[in-house]
């Protein structure tokens, strides 16, 4: 079970680790999914780009100024990402790249 106030859910994940997540009432839409799972998402205004798409599903992405950087990628496309002080945490990573990630009551950045 998750504490955190906000939950980035992944509701469609396949072997192509397509994800559609919901931040509150803000839909990010994986709109281009292929084998590599490089993914183009769309925050209302704001164009969540996937700027390093490899086999491991690396992904770096740049919001305007804010950099989501993925400390950690592997086979299974686990990634901690980190949003100025916020921790993206990765809680749930299998083979099909399926997360959950808990964004508000996680640990900061120190």
């Amino acid at each position: 079970s998750v504490t955190c106030l906000i939950v980035l859910h992944s509701a469609d994940c396949n072997i192509f680790g397509c994800v559609i997540c919901y931040i509150s009432l803000i839909v990010l839409h994986s709109a281009d999914c292929n084998i590599f799972g490089c993914v183009i998402c769309y925050m209302s205004l704001i164009v969540l780009h996937s700027a390093d798409c490899n086999i491991f599903g690396c992904v770096i992405c740049y919001i305007s100024l804010i950099v989501l950087h993925s400390a950690d990628c592997n086979v299974f496309g686990c990634v901690i990402c980190y949003m100025s002080l916020i921790v993206l945490h990765s809680a749930d990573c299998n083979i099909f790249g399926c997360v959950i990630c808990s964004m508000s009551d996680c640990t900061s950045l120190s």
